[in-house]
């Protein structure tokens, strides 16, 4: 019995989402250069399990493998992100940090890049005209995370999102450092800063002069 099944492969820059984000983060899995390592890899940035990515022959998992890599090795990012983007036909506009209500700062704190970076995106932009944690009439909630997170998962770019993670870290040690009182959050901040991927700790920590502390 046969078994068919399409594998979706970044094929260079503007390919890759946030979905991507978990595979590629693993640096461990590039290292890995023998056919599980390379199975893996293909696993975890497609979302395809490992079983089915298993059914592969040798030979396609090499093309699989080399072609990831080729694509990745044209990814680069910003120093500073966009301040619109289009997602779906929808406008958003970068918030701002230092004018955006406290119950972003809330949202914010409760994100985690690794559980779910996807969220984490939904607090970068915003729909255009509208003011975070707006309500309607009947004080509900106007563009709550949910209404754009399925849009985001599928078409927010990871350049993007990579870009706006270390700007917004950044602002963020920066505001920390600031205060004595919240000396131990910013060795927190710091700590988890070293352990992100793509070298975005190191980024945003020469961003903040936390080095020179």
């Amino acid at each position: 019995m046969k078994h068919k099944f399409d594998i979706k492969v970044p094929a260079g820059k503007s390919d890759f989402r946030i979905r991507h984000f978990k595979g590629l983060s693993n640096l461990a899995l590039f290292v890995d250069d023998t056919d599980e390592g390379k199975a893996r890899l293909i696993s975890e940035v497609t979302s395809t399990s490992i079983n089915r990515v298993r059914m592969l022959t040798e030979s396609q998992i090499e093309t699989i493998y080399r072609t990831l890599l080729v694509a990745f090795q044209g990814f680069k990012t910003s120093k500073v992100p966009p301040k619109e983007i289009t997602i779906k036909g929808v406008v958003y506009s970068l918030i701002d940090q230092k004018k955006v209500g406290v119950g972003w700062h809330a949202d914010f704190s409760r994100c985690n890049i690794n559980v779910d970076p996807v969220r984490l995106a939904c607090l970068f932009y915003f729909p255009k005209g509208y003011i975070y944690g707006c309500e309607d009439e009947s004080e509900g909630l106007i563009f709550p995370i949910s209404s754009r997170y399925e849009d985001f998962k599928e078409h927010f770019p990871l350049d993007v999102f990579i870009t706006c993670a270390s700007f917004f870290l950044s602002y963020r040690v920066q505001s920390m450092m600031k205060s004595t009182a919240q000396k131990i959050g910013t060795e927190w901040m710091i700590k988890t800063l070293r352990s992100l991927p793509f070298g975005l700790g190191t980024i945003a920590l020469n961003k903040s002069a936390l080095t020179k502390a």
